[in-house]
């Protein structure tokens, strides 16, 4: 299916079956798409800022380019969505399911990915500054070259997560799981440094940029 134009505020699509939909480049500026299916929609370079898309259903979607600052993605099922370069800024993906998703160089500041499923995600380059991460699983995600000052990883699993040259200034590891995580290269501040566990700076301290 193909749509044009603009959709508008005002527009309702709560529980819209748009699968296979090309909404490339179209302006969903605060439409309400919860629980609407869009799996494997394409929405390249849309804009979605603001937008209510609770619970709805994403997987496989295209979203490069994607407008999604401060928009409602809680609960939503974003698993092996395409987000490169979209922008999240402010965004709530509390609950959000985004498994194998690809949001390299995106722009995620002040989001929220408390609880959240992050398994083998890339956030390549990405921007996570500022971002609550609380009781996410990030086990096996790909953070490397990520800018993640000041994030908040509280009670957060990132067991065998790649933070590879990623900016750890002012991050708050408060009980949370770092077995076999890789710390190669990252920029820390002198009072995270004594908090990492003995393995990781036995094997990685000499690599830091300490700050």
């Amino acid at each position: 299916m193909a749509y044009g134009g603009r959709a508008g505020q005002e527009a309702n699509l709560h529980k819209a079956d748009l699968r296979d939909a090309d909404l490339g480049g179209v302006d969903l500026y605060g439409v309400d798409l919860s629980e609407a299916n869009l799996s494997r929609a394409n929405i390249r370079y849309g804009n979605l800022q603001s937008a209510n898309l609770e619970k709805a259903i994403l997987e496989e979607a295209i979203l490069e380019g994607v407008n999604l600052q401060d928009a409602k993605l809680r609960s939503t099922n974003l698993k092996k969505a395409n987000l490169w370069y979209a922008n999240l800024k402010g965004a709530d993906l509390k609950r959000a399911n985004l498994e194998r998703a690809s949001i390299q160089v995106t722009d995620l500041q002040g989001a929220n990915f408390t609880e959240a499923n992050l398994q083998n995600t890339n956030f390549l380059q990405a921007d996570l500054r500022q971002t609550n991460f609380q009781s996410a699983n990030l086990q096996r995600a790909d953070l490397s070259g990520a800018s993640l000052q000041n994030a908040s990883f509280k009670d957060s699993n990132l067991r065998g997560v790649n933070l590879k040259g990623a900016n750890l200034d002012g991050i708050k590891f408060e009980n949370t799981g770092l077995e076999e995580a890789v710390f190669e290269r990252v920029t820390i501040d002198k009072r995270n440094v004594s908090n990492l566990p003995r393995r990781i700076l036995e094997k990685y301290e000499g690599t830091f940029r300490v700050v």
